[in-house]
């Protein structure tokens, strides 16, 4: 079974994954260059946790059998010539101790799998993300508007820019009040 030291582990992991989804547009050469590594590992775990819940899928069946053999064993010793039905040993594999210990098992590793699942097409997603990001920024988008005939330096430009602002607000503080009236 899994410790809680061990999910506790896991669950640092997923959300230290989960930071790195979030992209920093001023920083989108890390953001590429780290991509492939990342995508990496979370693949990397992701394929470790689908080998971990196909051994434990594997372990159901062994311990299932074993159940079912020494509960047939079982039967045969304490009651000769009564015959035990399938469905009887069914249900008593599926109530016994070990089944609903090595299900919960798989269970659990079912969802750690899954997560990770989750988390690689997130890492995929962020991907594609990061190129059409990158395609932005090569064509201009994250820069500030150039007015024609204006300022030459950036300090200029905020400026202009901050003037604007506070005309176009200015403006739609008019148009409230104006509209609060008619009314």
């Amino acid at each position: 079974m899994v410790s809680k030291e061990e999910r506790k582990e896991f669950l640092k992991k997923l959300d230290e994954f989960r930071g790195y989804l979030k992209i920093d547009r001023d920083a989108l050469d890390e953001a590429i260059i780290m991509q492939s590594d990342l995508y990496y590992r979370v693949s990397r775990m992701f394929v470790l946790a689908v080998s971990k819940k196909d051994k434990l899928k594997e372990e159901i069946a062994i311990v299932d059998a074993n159940l079912d053999m020494d509960l047939r064993e079982e039967a045969a010793n304490k009651k000769k010539g009564e015959k035990v039905t399938e469905g009887a040993i069914r249900g008593q594999i599926a109530a016994h101790r070990a089944h609903i210990e090595s299900i919960r098992e798989y269970l659990d590793a079912r969802r750690e799998m899954e997560e990770l699942q989750a988390l690689k097409d997130a890492f995929s997603q962020r991907g594609y993300m990061l190129r059409e990001l990158a395609r932005l920024y090569i064509a201009g988008y994250y820069q500030s508007p150039v007015i024609s005939g204006g300022p030459r330096s950036r300090e200029e430009g905020e400026t202009v820019v901050r003037g604007l602002r506070a005309k176009m607000g200015k403006r739609k503080k008019k148009k409230k009040k104006s509209g609060r009236e008619r009314i």
